[in-house]
């Protein structure tokens, strides 16, 4: 098993990351082979719809954003959101104060020039109330960066032998996905803040996180390593200046210290520029059965 960004969301939970590591040990300590990933931002992304119980989504998005126009509606779903019931509670999670969600890919007015900021700090600047913008803005599909998780219960996952890296995003190319400055930065403030920083791995023990970890964990045993006869997938970094530059407000900015990758043993970066060549090609896991009608994503 591979357990998919491995964190606690929101404060209560925090305690639950040492619970969760040490039944990942002990699993494999009795032979058996688990692992996880996880990517390094205390801030998660998801739609700001999710904030909603999800029975208010059972008759699909377009009923949903009808509902948001009722008044009736807003406030069931803002005594839900307020309230105690048992259920995955996005607001309870950033401790019931919208100055720990910030709002992107806004682009209607008059949010488009406030993008990278808090729910609560863009309601005060247009003095409204955050529920309307909250409920405005969810209408709209607006994509959320909840502060959610602790820094503490990051480095302690990172130093597991078993961790691996992961982006938890798609290929970079200014979709959606690509909200959340982990799209674009993930492995470069690895190598810059917890490597170079703060101490927080060595260098080689980051690479092997980045690498040979996570392929040996999805099976993909020709990749991960630097060995005569496997995929020469390989990149070059400056050590001293490899840094992400993405952040929660402009996350597409590209990272800087990459000189060089080849993928199956062609350049596809050339000191720090894009080549054309596309050698890439489809990685399937152990999970993967011929025959299907649809293909996991990689």
């Amino acid at each position: 098993a591979e357990i998919y960004h491995l964190k606690a969301g929101g404060k209560d939970n925090w305690p639950k990351m040492d619970q969760a590591i040490a039944r990942i040990k002990a699993a494999r300590a009795a032979g058996k082979q688990v692992g996880a990933d996880i990517y390094r931002y205390l801030n998660n992304g998801l739609g700001l719809d999710a904030f909603i119980h999800p029975r208010h989504s059972a008759l699909g998005v377009e009923a949903l954003r009808r509902k948001l126009i009722d008044t009736e509606a807003r406030a069931q779903i803002r005594r839900e959101m307020e309230g105690e019931e048992p259920w995955e509670n996005w607001f309870h999670h950033i401790g019931r104060d919208w100055d720990n969600v910030v709002l992107s890919g806004m682009t209607q007015e008059p949010y488009r020039s406030r993008n990278g900021r808090s729910l609560g700090d863009v309601a005060r600047s247009l003095g409204r109330d955050p529920w309307d913008v909250f409920f405005e803005l969810a209408r709209a599909g607006v994509f959320a960066l909840p502060q959610s998780m602790s820094e503490a219960n990051k480095i302690l996952a990172m130093r597991q032998e078993f961790i691996s890296f992961d982006t938890d995003a798609g290929p970079a190319g200014g979709s959606l996905i690509a909200s959340h400055p982990r799209a674009f930065g993930s492995f470069p403030r690895i190598l810059s803040r917890y490597v170079r920083e703060l101490g927080v791995l060595s260098l080689e023990q980051a690479v092997a996180r980045m690498t040979s970890v996570a392929a040996n964990e999805l099976g993909l045993y020709d990749r991960g390593r630097l060995v005569p006869g496997l995929a020469a997938d390989v990149v070059a970094i400056d050590p001293i200046k490899i840094r992400d530059r993405a952040t929660l407000g402009e996350p597409s900015l590209t990272s800087e210290g990459v000189r060089f990758v080849a993928v199956n043993g062609t350049l596809v970066l050339d000191d720090g520029k894009p080549t054309e060549s596309l050698p890439g090609r489809v990685l399937r896991g152990p999970g993967f059965r011929a025959g299907r009608t649809s293909e996991p994503e990689h």
